[in-house]
């Protein structure tokens, strides 16, 4: 991992994850490393569709049209994931409200 973002950071969860009651740490920790793995990816497609825009003139012969930026289709899907992998990690939290509250709060903080 080349780095970990403040919105999730990988060793913070680990600690939290260890000192609660997950059902299953093992795959927990999984899902961690696959959410840094795609924040990181989404962070490189969105500077290139900074870089080159969502959308580009796609020229064929003397046919040209608007296509969309294979980046903006991939950040996109990746987004998808990103919110279905941290929906299945908080599956594995417990219930407690405070808990799981506090957990919320550090996912969702800057």
């Amino acid at each position: 991992m080349k780095k970990i973002y403040n919105s999730i950071n990988l060793e913070k969860l680990k600690n939290i994850i260890d000192e609660q009651e997950v059902q299953n740490k093992p795959v927990a920790y999984d899902l961690l490393e696959e959410l840094v793995f795609m924040k990181e990816t989404m962070e490189e497609l969105k500077a290139t569709v900074q870089l080159h825009g969502a959308t580009y003139i796609f020229r064929q012969g003397e046919q040209e049209y608007l296509k969309e930026n294979p980046a903006m289709k991939s950040y996109n899907a990746t987004v998808t994931k990103y919110n279905a992998t941290i929906k299945q990690l908080l599956s594995l939290m417990p219930v407690s409200t405070n808990e799981k509250d506090a957990f919320m709060e550090f996912v969702t903080s800057d």
